[in-house]
């Protein structure tokens, strides 16, 4: 068998395709749970932004005025804030943790059948050896 320079072997491929292959099985798959998770870390975002901008009205129209006209509503928009925060935390990080298990499971279980671990046992030779007398 003689390579062309045509087709390298596998060895020898450049980076670019070998991304594009991990990229083509492993995660082009999961895309619409990645972009929900990017979606989601947007809010989280948008929601860490928007508790330090909400930080100047509690200090000066609560504590230093004592406004106790806003603070229910700076009260409450700082807990929807937070809740906001922590639902899209809970989100992002449940949906990278399946994505991230199922590309490793997939990995695994192409793994397994193409190389069968009894061959791999098998192709040692463990009763060639002799222990040390």
């Amino acid at each position: 068998m003689t390579q062309t320079s045509e087709s390298p072997s596998p060895a020898h491929l450049p980076s670019h395709v070998l991304m594009q292959r991990l990229f083509r099985e492993s995660v082009h798959p999961y895309l619409r749970r990645i972009a929900l998770a990017v979606i989601a870390m947007m809010f989280m975002a948008a929601a860490t932004a928007m508790s330090a901008w909400l930080m100047k009205p509690v200090v000066n129209d609560v504590f230093i005025a004592q406004n106790s006209d806003v603070l229910w509503l700076l009260g409450g928009a700082v807990l929807a804030t937070f809740a906001i925060k922590g639902i899209a935390n809970y989100v992002q990080a449940t949906l990278m943790s399946h994505v991230g298990f199922k590309i490793i499971a997939n990995h695994q279980t192409v793994l397994h059948f193409c190389t069968p671990i009894w061959r791999i046992w098998t192709s040692h030779s463990f009763t060639a050896t002799r222990p040390a007398r």
